[in-house]
């Protein structure tokens, strides 16, 4: 399922919120904001209600290791599901520190929405920004 729009909190020059959902996995969202990016969020937005099964996602800002390590990468998420009765359910959810893009199970029915927040990072420092390379929705 593909979302009609993708908003961000904040962005970093070059990395506006979009690139999370290009289809390229070597090119990333970041916030504008250095360190762990704790409260930093992406948000999906849908044309119609879908079912949704997993997110697919590839934390970091590409899937080698030499460019992945050199940015943060995201380590706690929470997911916020915004379905179409408007009621939100919450998943916080522990990320893999790898290059492989990884499964999410989120099952929910007519989902409108879906924003993800950063809560923590792998590899934060002051001179660095939390990376999300790529986020898939799977769904029925």
């Amino acid at each position: 399922m593909n979302p009609r729009a993708v908003a961000s909190s904040s962005q970093a020059e070059g990395r506006e919120a979009d690139k999370a959902r290009d289809g390229l996995n070597n090119r990333s969202w970041a916030p504008a904001v250095m360190g762990d990016g704790a409260g930093e969020w992406l948000e999906f937005e849908f044309a119609e209600p879908f079912r949704l099964v997993t997110v697919l996602l590839s934390a970091g800002a590409a899937p080698d290791d030499e460019t992945r390590l050199a940015e943060a990468r995201p380590s706690r998420l929470r997911f916020t599901v915004t379905t179409a009765d408007g009621e939100q359910h919450i998943h916080d959810v522990t990320v893999e520190d790898t290059g492989e893009p990884q499964p999410i199970s989120l099952p929910h029915s007519e989902v409108t929405a879906l924003r993800m927040t950063v809560l923590s990072a792998y590899g934060a420092a002051d001179d660095r920004r939390v990376a999300v390379a790529e986020v898939e929705f799977r769904g029925r």
